[in-house]
């Protein structure tokens, strides 16, 4: 089923089935994006559903199924997000914008895409990839416990040099850092939680925050 909103800020519910859910009207974006300026709420629930989120600040709920989220389409602004996965294999994009992306139960991937984004992987495999800003990757179920061996986050992109940020909790002396490939394993009390990719340029004391 397909479901559009209108120019204002709407709230959009799914079915148990697999939806195309969108924060403005069928007409589409037209010729520019001025028009979306609406704070859209979008549920997808049950089945494999797509959201899209327009210009403005943005909610978005995957629900069960393995979810395509997007915070908007405007490749210049798209409002500051919240996209969350839920139960399944999940793909969020933030778009513009400082967004706030979680991925839920599943093995999910994360793209922040333009912006200072934070990115949270959840239960299961995660693959994280910040884009363009200072983002901080969390790690953890939703930032509070780790899944002691049951999964992983991949960090795909992480750059110190843009302001990146990696997000645990505890003490920084339960962490350790083990060079693996051309990347770095991140320990939490000798625990694989997470493998940074592409760069062994990684420092505790540095680029890791407490939350």
């Amino acid at each position: 089923m397909s479901i559009n909103g209108t120019y204002l800020s709407d709230t959009l519910y799914g079915t148990e089935g697999n939806d195309v859910i969108y924060g403005y009207p069928a007409s589409g974006y037209g010729s520019g994006y001025d028009d979306y300026d609406g704070y859209d709420t979008l549920f997808g629930f049950g089945g494999n559903d797509t959201l899209y989120g327009g210009n403005e600040d943005d909610t978005l709920y995957g629900g069960d199924g393995n979810d395509t989220l997007y915070g908007g389409l405007n490749p210049t602004y798209s409002g500051n997000d919240k996209l969350y996965g839920g139960y399944g294999d999940d793909l969020l994009y933030g778009g513009a914008g400082n967004d706030e992306l979680s991925g839920g139960s599943g093995d999910d991937k994360l793209y922040g895409e333009a912006g200072n984004d934070k990115l949270t992987g959840g239960y299961g495999y995660d693959t994280l990839t910040g884009g363009a800003g200072a983002d901080t990757f969390i790690l953890g179920e939703w930032g509070t416990v780790y899944d002691n061996g049951l999964g992983f986050d991949t960090i795909k992109d992480f750059n110190w040099a843009e302001g990146d940020k990696i997000q645990v909790t505890g003490s920084l002396s339960d962490y350790s850092l083990s060079n693996f490939g051309n990347g770095v394993d991140i320990l939490y009390k000798g625990d694989l939680i997470a493998y940074v990719e592409n760069t062994q340029n990684v420092i505790i004391g540095a680029d890791f925050i407490l939350g």
